[in-house]
């Protein structure tokens, strides 16, 4: 899946940016924003469909995962990247409001690089991505 830190380059135009979000609607709107800033992104529907391929599709520089999603929660999953010793940084994205302050705690033990809450900001989004792959480097 990748080989620790240090995953690529970072800024617009460089990176592997892996979206795993369960939400067809979310995922290729993502994807079509996050490519128009030049990103390489690969999208999967599940955590399972991911974990699957993995390492196939390429070491990413950046993961954007949905917290809830059926079969494997975002945190499981980022839970098995850190456990495979991935410390690619993170991005966890929710549109749950209920146990907001619990999934914020929970996610503070698996180091995410940034918590954004849906219905998402494109500008903030891609800050973060930025942000997110110049500390892949």
């Amino acid at each position: 899946m990748c080989d620790g830190a240090g995953m690529g380059g970072a800024g617009v135009g460089t990176g592997l940016v892996v979206l795993v979000d369960d939400d067809d609607a979310v995922r290729r709107a993502l994807t079509l924003l996050l490519k128009s800033y030049g990103w390489h992104v690969r999208a999967f529907a599940s955590a399972r469909e991911f974990l699957a391929v993995a390492p196939p599709h390429g070491r990413p520089s950046c993961l954007i995962v949905d917290y809830h999603m059926p079969d494997m929660s975002g945190l499981e999953l980022l839970a098995r990247v850190r456990a495979r010793g991935c410390r690619v940084p993170a991005i966890l994205i929710t549109g749950r409001v209920d146990g907001r302050l619990r999934i914020r705690r929970a996610a503070e033990a698996l180091a995410p690089a940034a918590f954004i809450e849906k219905p998402l900001d494109n500008d903030e989004l891609v800050r973060t991505v930025s942000t997110a792959l110049a500390a892949s480097v």
